[in-house]
């Protein structure tokens, strides 16, 4: 029955359906909730906890499907969770690129002599670049500035291992993200100082021949390429202020969400530049997917602990995810299962109204479906009472399922719109017929055989 209910243009819902072995709620249309009204609201109280059962069933597959599209991606983990990891992935690629820049400078180191003296000219250039002209302006000059010209002047060439030990000490610093010396020079300047001494350096590797040089110049190429990524990758989405402080794990990981959403050429580079891995960028998507089939914060869902899959397709938009993104979170797996995820929960939308409630819940609906019939059988019209039953039941349902046949749905509304009596039982069987959907029809006339009128008479116009 199912496959003849299937609109053509749902065929991905089915599809979807099949593959993941999920139970659908179509089962229930026949017996449970077409019943005569007459077995009582007990009775109709049983079926629609048939109904709740079938849905439940059918929700264990798709948090199935969540289950593993988490596992597709490095495990299930929290927002903040996710973005520590970011954070400590940054502080590791820093970590790595100190120790390496400083071991190929070290390489640079034993192509010269460190007795060798050098006038460290451009160390000397970056410290005057500090320093002010005007006695006003030297009230807010820091001393270091002035020290380090003065020094050199005085002192003249030092020996290269002393500008060695120099910059590596500034490298340290830089690394730790704190104050230089007693003149209290800021970070930037120190950066500024250990591209200065770097410049000093290169002068003696030319001086020892072009081993030396090309030496100084693959230890340059990786610091400058290292500090872009750090300056530019790093700082403006980890840190406060250009890299003085970390920010906390939870802005971090709301930063690579906007990325996701909006800039996915910045989302790239964070994996292109080396920051991050493949399995990184797999946390940081769980991470944005972290209340994937949750109910919105303080509602029912929550409370109850329940799904609420009817949330997925907006929790899995553009506005979340950017189409281009996608590529840089998932791996093949995940994309598959969150594209699958995102048809199976629009399909799903209207199920979750009508079956994702508490006990109390579903009882309205039984009650306000009874009061309806009530009320048409207190007035003595059955084709008024077949309407509310429609209108309160079977619309619903057939509408959950984004399913049915346009025609059979027609059919139907118009039931629960202008009731339901003969003409409308055999306008159905025809109707029927013609789509290949009497098991279905069955069971609806099954209710309004025993509450309009209906019978074989009426529907003999299909065996005629």
């Amino acid at each position: 029955l199912r496959n003849r209910i299937i609109d053509p243009s749902k065929n991905a819902v089915r599809e979807v359906v099949e593959k993941y072995g999920i139970e659908a709620t179509a089962g229930t249309v026949g017996d449970g909730l077409l019943k005569s009204l007459e077995a009582g609201s007990q009775r109709m109280g049983a079926a629609m906890n048939n109904f709740q059962e079938a849905a439940d069933r059918m929700y264990t597959g798709i948090e199935k499907m969540i289950d593993d599209l988490y596992t597709s991606m490095g495990g299930r983990t929290s927002s903040i969770d996710a973005g520590r990891s970011v954070i400590e992935s940054g502080q590791d690629f820093i970590e790595k690129h100190t120790r390496q820049s400083n071991a190929m400078y070290d390489a640079v180191d034993s192509f010269i002599d460190p007795n060798d003296f050098i006038l460290p000219s451009n160390f000397k250039g970056a410290a005057q670049e500090m320093m002010f002209a005007s006695d006003l302006g030297k009230l807010f000059q820091k001393d270091l500035a002035g020290k380090i010209v003065q020094t050199i002047d005085s002192e003249g060439p030092i020996p290269y291992s002393e500008l060695a030990k120099i910059r590596s000490a500034l490298g340290k610093i830089i690394g730790e993200k704190s104050q230089v010396g007693p003149g209290d020079i800021g970070l930037g300047e120190a950066k500024k100082m250990y591209e200065a001494i770097t410049l000093d350096m290169q002068e003696m590797a030319k001086r020892q021949g072009d081993e030396a040089l090309d030496a100084w110049e693959a230890a340059n190429d990786f610091y400058r390429v290292g500090k872009k990524t750090i300056d530019e990758v790093i700082y403006p989405t980890m840190t406060t202020r250009g890299g003085k402080e970390w920010l906390p794990p939870e802005d971090v990981q709301r930063r690579m969400a906007g990325l996701a959403a909006r800039d996915p050429d910045g989302l790239a580079k964070m994996q292109t530049s080396g920051v991050l891995s493949q399995d990184d960028m797999g946390r940081v998507g769980a991470g944005i997917l972290d209340d994937l089939g949750q109910g919105t914060p303080g509602s029912a869902a929550v409370i109850e602990d329940r799904l609420s899959p009817a949330r997925i397709p907006a929790q899995t938009s553009s506005k979340v995810i950017n189409e281009e993104s996608k590529d840089v979170l998932f791996n093949m797996t995940s994309r598959e299962i969150f594209e699958d995820l995102r048809i199976l929960g629009g399909a799903v939308k209207q199920t979750d109204e009508l079956v994702n409630r508490s006990g109390t819940g579903n009882m309205n609906v039984l009650t306000g479906m009874l009061t309806g019939a009530g009320t048409a059988l207190a007035g003595g019209d059955p084709m008024q009472m077949g309407g509310a039953v429609l209108a309160g039941v079977v619309l619903p349902y057939l509408g959950s399922k984004g399913l049915q046949s346009r025609p059979f749905i027609n059919w139907v509304t118009k039931g629960a719109e202008q009731g339901t009596g003969p003409e409308w039982v055999r306008a159905g069987a025809r109707m029927a017929a013609k789509e290949g959907l009497l098991e279905l029809y069955d069971a609806i006339i099954e209710f309004e055989s025993g509450n309009t009128g209906g019978n074989a008479q009426t529907r003999g116009a299909l065996e005629e």
